[in-house]
């Protein structure tokens, strides 16, 4: 994510677009939480242990998690930055005034915010459309 050290957004599409990158990096981030769940329970990573039942070991996994979630938060903790400016400096994103308005909480929120990212075409879709295990371009299903 590009840092705009906390200026505001010029408009609802810059918000938007700084929105659809949060969104992009916590997708990777829980698909490959996902990932390293699905692969633990198979034996796609497991090494031969010499004369033990089944051949079971322990499973290796690569854990990059860690590092994925700092991103993760110091991206939204950036764009929260962010919306504090806009709002400090008299605008309202739409997004937040939708919010208002309609008195939604932040799940409300997040699936707005998910059911326009298709809108910004399939760079964006691509990995969120994983999370649900279905592969329907530009789809975001309810299971995401």
């Amino acid at each position: 994510m590009i840092d705009h050290n906390n200026e505001p957004f010029i408009d609802d599409l810059d918000f938007l677009e700084a929105e659809i990158a949060w969104v992009t990096l916590r997708s990777a981030r829980v698909g490959q939480a996902q990932q390293q769940r699905d692969d633990a329970a198979s034996t796609r990573y497991r090494k031969a242990v010499w004369r033990r039942p089944n051949n079971t070991a322990e499973v290796e996994v690569p854990s990059d998690l860690d590092a994925m979630l700092a991103e993760e938060q110091a991206a939204r903790a950036a764009l929260d930055a962010r919306i504090k400016a806009t709002e400090a400096s008299g605008v309202t994103l739409g997004i937040q005034k939708l919010v208002r308005d309609h008195d939604l909480d932040d799940a409300d929120r997040s699936t707005v915010l998910l059911a326009l990212v298709p809108c910004v075409g399939t760079r964006a879709t691509d990995s969120i459309e994983r999370l649900g295990g279905y592969a329907i371009t530009g789809c975001v299903s309810a299971e995401v």
